[in-house]
């Protein structure tokens, strides 16, 4: 209650009566009501009655038994509402002005709202922020040129392990309010945000933040956020898709259809056929029919590839390639390549693996060429020779290279070590300082040339070792266990035969 509020406070006390609210009243009905009658002369007097709101938020006048008439004159003293007021103990947020206007008599016949409580502010929801698009379109990528790139359509978003896939943010407290009476009234607090952790994730130390545990496609399901390894393909790979890159395994139920791709961080299993595509996996890839590049396509594996059969594709394999048959295809292996079912057979192009090639035909009646070669360790070699002629010369000039540069390094490594041992000599004789000096000087530049020879020759030696490893063969072999055409060449490190 402010100093105003107590001025006009009167040492009184009312009685009460009940009360029929005027037909004319705009009022909800009386929840808390106290009421009062003022003689205004030889007619009824005015009754005037207060009530508060459900909430006691709003407090209202209501005046009945008031003369009615455009000259009426129901105009009384101020001081009967403050009467009233003090009565229901109402002393916040009233409003005195408006008091003095409704003492005129002038607005009798509606309700008058003559304090107002302050309501309480609600504190504000928490709130997931989410990293990531929950409901992805699937449209076309606009380049930086302004063109629309219809082989790469967003379905989904790939995210690695350690990635902040979601930040929660706390409710907020609300502001109390206070009411008619200047009680207070408690705001209500904000809701928690609600989202759980699915498979793949994991929520942060400090409750915060939602982090992936694992590579794959980052969902929203039914309030959860969840890493799929696995991406399905219900159909084809093509326009309807566009290319797939997916940290994750890719399983595709259809083919792949020419000019599209997919790039895998795992297995790739296609159930179909695979066009003139390019399929990338840092596991394996397993094509249940097989492949027609069409000489454009490539498959790359850093694990195995398995396929029914292949045709004018380049295949790239970190491990075993398996197969059916091969039509002239350019197929290496660091593993081995294994021809496997009733053909087993590879027929034309070139086929180099790192430690076997087993196959039951190799060639065909049209003696159509092609080369088999063992070359251990290929894929460390620096812009491999394909054809042996030129891998065999090529690695015989790179040897006798680097024996020459080795042998020439060794000389001048004799010569620092014979100047080495010359100074240790002379610095066991007595000399002047500055002689003593200019002699540890050059020791030092000496221990120092020797280092870097050293440091080279070894460099050179293990150039040289590299080079080695892809001509000797211990354990390799080349095993055809039926036919060989006319056209095949076979080699084994230096070994040819054709």
């Amino acid at each position: 209650m402010n100093d105003r509020d107590r001025d006009w406070m009167p040492k009184l006390k009312l009685d009460g009566f009940d009360f029929d609210a005027d037909e004319s009243s705009n009022a909800v009905e009386p929840q808390n009501e106290s009421n009062i009658n003022i003689p205004t002369g030889p007619k009824s007097p005015i009754t005037f009655t207060l009530f508060l709101s459900a909430d006691k938020m709003t407090a209202y006048i209501r005046a009945a038994d008031y003369e009615k008439g455009k000259d009426a004159n129901n105009s009384f003293d101020p001081q009967i509402i403050y009467e009233l007021l003090q009565e229901k103990e109402v002393d916040f947020g009233v409003d005195h002005d408006g008091i003095e206007v409704y003492a005129k008599g002038k607005t009798l016949f509606k309700d008058f709202e003559v304090a107002h409580g302050q309501r309480p502010v609600p504190g504000a929801d928490g709130y997931v922020e989410y990293f990531f698009e929950k409901d992805r379109s699937g449209g076309p990528r606009v380049k930086n040129d302004g063109s629309v790139d219809y082989k790469e359509l967003d379905l989904f978003e790939n995210v690695i392990p350690g990635k902040v896939l979601c930040r929660i943010h706390p409710p907020q407290e609300g502001i109390d309010g206070v009411d008619v009476q200047g009680k207070p009234v408690k705001a209500k607090a904000g809701k928690e945000a609600v989202i759980g952790c699915g498979n793949g994730t994991e929520l942060s130390e400090d409750g915060t933040m939602i982090l992936a545990t694992k590579g794959g496609m980052v969902i929203s399901n039914n309030g959860n956020v969840e890493i799929k390894e696995v991406f399905t393909v219900n159909g084809d790979v093509g326009p309807s898709t566009g290319n797939i890159r997916f940290n994750g395994a890719v399983v595709v139920k259809g083919n792949v259809l020419s000019d599209y791709s997919i790039f895998a961080n795992g297995d790739i299993v296609i159930n179909g056929y695979v066009e003139s595509s390019i399929l990338t996996s840092t596991g394996n890839v397993t094509i249940k029919n097989g492949v027609n590049g069409m000489k454009k396509g490539m498959i790359k594996a850093d694990g195995d590839v398995t396929t029914k059969f292949a045709e004018m594709a380049k295949i790239i394999v970190g491990g075993d390639f398996h197969f059916d048959y091969c039509i002239n295809c350019d197929v290496r292996a660091v593993g081995s390549i294994i021809g496997k079912g009733k053909r087993a057979s590879l027929m034309g192009g070139s086929y180099i693996a790192g430690q076997m090639i087993n196959i039951s035909t190799a060639g065909s009646d049209k003696n159509l060429p092609m080369d088999l070669q063992i070359i251990p360790r290929w894929n460390e070699v620096t812009n491999l020779k394909i054809k042996p002629e030129e891998r065999v010369k090529d690695y015989q000039e790179q040897v006798s290279e680097l024996e020459h540069k080795i042998a020439e390094q060794k000389k001048l490594l004799e010569k620092i070590e014979e100047g080495i041992l010359k100074v240790t000599k002379k610095s066991k004789q007595p000399e002047p300082p500055e002689l003593a000096d200019a002699k540890k000087k050059k020791f030092v530049s000496l221990m120092q040339g020797k280092s870097q020879l050293k440091d080279s020759i070894a460099e050179l030696k293990a150039k040289k070792e590299r080079l080695d490893a892809t001509m000797v063969c211990k354990g390799c072999s080349v095993v055809i266990n039926r036919i060989i055409h006319t056209g095949v060449r076979v080699t084994i490190g230096t070994a040819n035969l054709s």
